[in-house]
């Protein structure tokens, strides 16, 4: 049995986009009984789950962690120098565009000594320069489900962080200028609980990968508003309808029905090549256990 690591900072209660993948693909790898994965963090709270948690963020060293087979850390942040095989993921950026230059360097000599990176998104190459020769791109994850038809609705769903750069005052002004729309705005919603609330909306103010998956295998197309080119960039890689004000946000939400039958099959399609069971996938391969 090979015996792995996930190294973070929060697991799941706490609820964010990166505890919401780690959980996601540790549901994933641990249908191979030939994986023992553990998860090792620092958030106090919850332990029904499929896989190991170890809530003692001191187990991060290198005596301990040198006892697992595979070592995978989650953000520059957590990553450690261990003497067994390590990996990494790149889940996003800090808010600075062009990034600090300082993390960029961190960032580029962890790829110097781990086995192999991943990265949320291809931008962080360029940006950051994190390239590697045994590398991996992917947007996160989705539970596949059948497309349905959302024309008829007229609500939106704004799912994220109410931060100013994501943009949520952004998207209500907008939402304001289109008569007899309705915008629901939910922040921290439960994982178990995002199917629901996209039942009823015909679209979908998402600027984050996870959040837009979601979104579209619920067969909901995304608008995403981004702050600079280094958003625009990451955005652009999926299949969302890009917006830099509350003009074009609204523009985006008058396509005909046709156009809109279209694109909400599009994100649909796009949703189901990026299922978590791929994505986990993807970690095997990486791994060379693929």
């Amino acid at each position: 049995m090979t015996k792995i690591a996930m190294v973070t900072g929060q697991a799941l209660p706490h609820i964010g986009g990166v505890e919401i993948h780690i959980d996601r693909i540790c549901k994933e790898l641990v249908k191979d009984r030939s994986l023992d994965v553990t998860v090792i963090c620092a958030a106090a709270g919850g332990s029904d789950y499929p896989y190991k948690v170890i809530r003692d963020y001191s187990l991060r060293n290198r005596e301990y962690l040198n006892q697992f087979d595979i070592v995978h850390f989650h953000d520059f942040i957590h990553y450690l120098h261990v003497d067994v095989p390590s990996y990494i993921t790149f889940h996003g950026w800090e808010g600075h565009c062009p990034p600090d230059p300082s993390i960029a360097i961190q960032r580029r000599n962890i790829c110097h000594n781990v086995r192999g990176v991943i990265h949320v998104g291809d931008y962080m190459r360029k940006w950051y320069g994190t390239n590697h020769y045994n590398d991996r791109t992917i947007m996160g994850g989705c539970y596949p489900k059948p497309y349905s038809d959302h024309s008829g609705y007229r609500s939106i769903g704004y799912v994220g962080q109410l931060r100013q750069d994501k943009g949520v005052n952004i998207y209500e002004e907008a939402a304001k200028l289109v008569p007899g729309l309705k915008l629901e705005v939910a922040s921290n919603i439960p994982p178990d609980m995002i199917d629901k609330f996209w039942e009823d909306k015909a679209f979908g103010f998402c600027n984050g990968y996870l959040a837009s998956l979601e979104a579209m295998i619920n067969s909901v197309p995304c608008i995403a508003y981004y702050a600079n080119e280094m958003v625009e960039d990451g955005l652009s890689e999926m299949p969302l309808y890009l917006a830099r004000n509350a003009a074009e946000i609204a523009k985006g939400l008058e396509i005909s029905t046709s156009e809109y039958r279209e694109l909400s099959k599009l994100s649909h399609e796009y949703a189901m090549r990026n299922t978590w069971e791929i994505a986990a996938n993807t970690y095997k391969s990486l791994w060379g256990l693929l």
